[in-house]
């Protein structure tokens, strides 16, 4: 072998050994960036001006996307936000955890949550909830349901249903409407279900508020059927940020964020407000980078 031939060797692998040490590092900076989580005070107002400000505004505590065991932030950080928050209930949007090894971890959390912020929590299920930790199988999401209820009155999952919510201290009532999962149901099912509950929250004099994981059900709210406000997670903020929104381009196939909206408060297409929460666990690795874990605390 010709000395030319060894220095290219050589050189190759210096390259390689640089790459793996850079790549390293990189991995390190953004797992710990991971772990950071910060709390995020919202007022749908922002989104809509003309919007009636009330007195006492009904206080909700947004958090979503845990993808246990891929969660870098500490569960106190997260519980310690809410309790500061002082909120009149808890969102958790879906993607609790990654697999049915799981599901005990997820449920313990939630009750930590409902238990140390004394107040209900309300639960709607992800794409990894239905696709990973319960393989697509309807007893065994029936099963899971009730693992994260427990025994636990103050915890409810809402899957295509309504729970109807007085607020303490005023006269406002909402009516909290969770849909399945994006992937997991039609067009058709998130039209005609907004039409009735439109209709529901209409009769008892209750503001409509809808909770999805995923921001695309967006697409499908009927003309007149907007909610007050459109709770979401899902986008984890792109995670990994990329340059020209590459990130939900070429790599994921979610409509709203190649719109423009894949994080924070938005008034949709000038309709309704919405706000899509960063979310607080990661996909695939556990890192972030220039998407910040957050507890999302939205007055409405």
């Amino acid at each position: 072998m010709s000395e030319q031939v060894v220095k290219l060797l050589l050189s190759f692998c210096y390259l390689i050994i640089i790459a793996l040490i850079a790549g390293f590092a990189a991995f390190v900076i953004m797992n710990r960036h991971a772990k950071k989580i910060r709390t995020v005070y919202v007022r749908a107002d922002d989104a809509l001006k003309e919007r009636k400000k009330y007195v006492k505004p009904v206080r909700i505590a947004l958090i979503s996307d845990f993808h246990i065991p891929k969660m870098p932030p500490s569960k106190d950080a997260v519980i310690n936000s809410i309790i500061k928050a002082s909120p009149d209930f808890v969102v958790v949007a879906g993607d609790l955890c990654e697999s049915k090894q799981y599901w005990n971890t997820a449920a313990g959390f939630i009750g930590e949550i409902a238990g140390a912020c004394g107040c209900r929590v309300f639960v709607v299920l992800g794409n990894h909830d239905i696709n990973d930790a319960c393989e697509k199988n309807s007893g065994k999401i029936k099963e899971y349901r009730k693992v994260i209820e427990g025994d636990n009155p103050d915890i409810i999952t809402l899957v295509d249903e309504k729970y109807l919510f007085s607020c303490a201290g005023t006269d406002r009532k909402l009516l909290l409407c969770g849909v399945n999962d994006y992937r997991h149901t039609t067009p058709d099912s998130i039209k005609s279900l907004c039409r009735k509950w439109n209709a529901e929250s209409d009769a008892s004099g209750a503001e409509f508020v809808l909770l999805s994981h995923n921001p695309d059900s967006a697409l499908h709210i009927p003309e007149k059927c907007f909610p007050t406000i459109m709770l979401s997670g899902h986008t984890h903020a792109g995670q990994m940020w990329m340059p020209f929104n590459m990130e939900f381009r070429f790599m994921r196939k979610d409509v709203l964020p190649r719109e423009g909206y894949k994080y924070g408060l938005h008034l949709y297409k000038n309709k309704f407000p919405i706000y899509i929460t960063s979310g607080v666990g990661c996909t695939f690795l556990p890192i972030r980078f220039k998407s910040t874990a957050e507890v999302a605390i939205i007055d409405i």
